[in-house]
């Protein structure tokens, strides 16, 4: 089941919210393992600080996220639907994407490069919890709570959970989510005011449709190679390195050589753009062999043609 991510700055009626959804949904869908709501005044109120002390502490607070994180990717599975009521605001520790006119990318502050051409901020919290629902091979749903500064103030002022002047900063540090980004996808935008009217059904029909988002390739484990194909893998590699290395030492720049792939003395062709080294095509062959642990052929008969693409994209 997915992950339903609530958003906004503190006293938005978040936690009011989460109790709603999760009685409502309970009536509208069926969950084998339930739905569980994590929130964050449960790792909060775990603690020896103060929310005042949280939010001024660095570290505490990230200590803290790093919590939060934990529980909902031990809880989130595909048979149980989770809640995540909690600010999910963070804007501090951006990751910026920074392309210069010479086409380069870099990560770092933005304001200590010249030249600039492009800039993407990717709000870290959110986004973290985005790769988490991959990981899962779920789906997510975010829903923001757009409360004005003022009005967290007045309904702080009945629970007195925060001083004015962190509830101040929060909403200064509060990135909103853009639905164009896919780790605020799809978003579902509301008010304090239009809490008792929410959309219980849209929500439902949100996370009973969306697809499963499909995983990260960094998150998946290598398909298991059995270890005589790797065998058979390094000795063909070999002899194709040492023929490509005979016959393009052998031709002229332009020409097309012919380079036999099994043993039906098949072959493929091979224009030489420019003569190779053998440590060159010995670096090629580690990179094929690096390509091929972390993906799988469906016609093994294949590998010759992939690793001649790779021979001829290098000397491109």
């Amino acid at each position: 089941m997915p992950l339903a991510v609530l958003c906004g700055p503190p006293c938005s009626g978040k936690t009011s919210l989460a109790k709603k959804i999760a009685d409502e949904l309970s009536k509208m869908t069926t969950c084998p393992d339930g739905i569980e709501v994590v929130s964050d005044a449960d790792i909060y109120d775990g603690s020896s600080f103060s929310r005042d002390a949280i939010y001024t502490n660095q570290n505490v607070e990230k200590q803290m996220r790093g919590r939060l994180k934990d529980q909902v990717t031990k809880s989130l599975t595909s048979s149980k639907l989770i809640i995540l009521d909690a600010q999910n605001y963070i804007k501090g520790d951006p990751i910026y994407i920074i392309q210069f006119s010479y086409n380069s990318v870099a990560f770092g502050n933005v304001d200590s490069y010249e030249n600039l051409t492009r800039r993407t901020f990717i709000n870290p919290q959110r986004y973290e919890l985005f790769c988490v629902v991959k990981a899962a091979k779920t789906c997510q749903c975010v829903i923001f709570i757009n409360c004005s500064k003022e009005r967290s103030v007045m309904l702080n002022s009945t629970s007195q959970l925060y001083s004015e002047e962190t509830i101040s900063a929060l909403h200064d540090r509060f990135e909103p989510p853009q639905s164009a980004a896919r780790w605020d996808s799809p978003l579902i935008e509301i008010t304090p005011e239009s809490i008792e009217s929410f959309d219980f059904q849209q929500l439902n029909e949100f996370l009973s449709n969306s697809r499963a988002l499909p995983p990260n390739l960094s998150t998946q484990n290598p398909p298991r190679q059995r270890a005589e194909m790797l065998y058979d893998l390094d000795k063909l590699t070999q002899r194709l390195v040492s023929e490509i290395f005979d016959k393009v030492s052998a031709a002229e720049i332009g020409q097309t050589v012919l380079i036999t792939t099994d043993a039906q003395k098949e072959s493929e062709k091979l224009k030489v753009h420019k003569k190779l080294t053998m440590p060159e095509l010995q670096r090629i062959r580690r990179h094929f062999l690096n390509f091929y642990k972390s993906h799988s052929f469906k016609d093994p008969q294949q590998i010759p043609t992939v690793f001649l693409q790779f021979v001829n994209n290098a000397m491109i």
